[in-house]
């Protein structure tokens, strides 16, 4: 069964409504092979520094890594799909649109985790 974020895609202010956390320690993307540091993370989506191998409306494949030393919680590492809301100079921004149920839970159990935590929050 896939995970749809549709319902949550309705415009800027429905996706500001989730908190955004921090890309705290060695937090980045793994896209084709490169890895691409991330700015700041939520349960339904990212912002992460430029990254010309992708552009908007398209769906990718990536793997989301968070590790932060002093994370009592350790590392997160998921494969994911997502889809591509913003590709420019300024960063890459998009919304993760598939995964296992398996794979959403555990994401929204690490992000849960992290939004009590002042440090975390972007």
């Amino acid at each position: 069964m896939a995970f749809s974020l549709s319902g949550l895609m309705g415009g800027i202010s429905e996706r500001r409504r989730v908190p955004r956390l921090r890309g705290r320690g060695n937090a980045y993307l793994r896209v084709d092979g490169r890895d691409v540091p991330l700015r700041d993370w939520s349960r339904i989506g990212f912002k992460s520094d430029p990254f010309e191998g992708l552009a908007r409306g398209q769906v990718a494949s990536l793997t989301i890594h968070i590790k932060d030393i002093q994370d009592p919680d350790g590392p997160l590492a998921i494969k994911v799909r997502a889809r591509i809301l913003r590709s420019d100079a300024q960063g890459m921004a998009g919304l993760w649109q598939a995964a296992s149920p398996a794979e959403k839970a555990q994401l929204d159990r690490y992000a849960g985790r992290k939004i009590t935590k002042a440090r975390w929050r972007a």
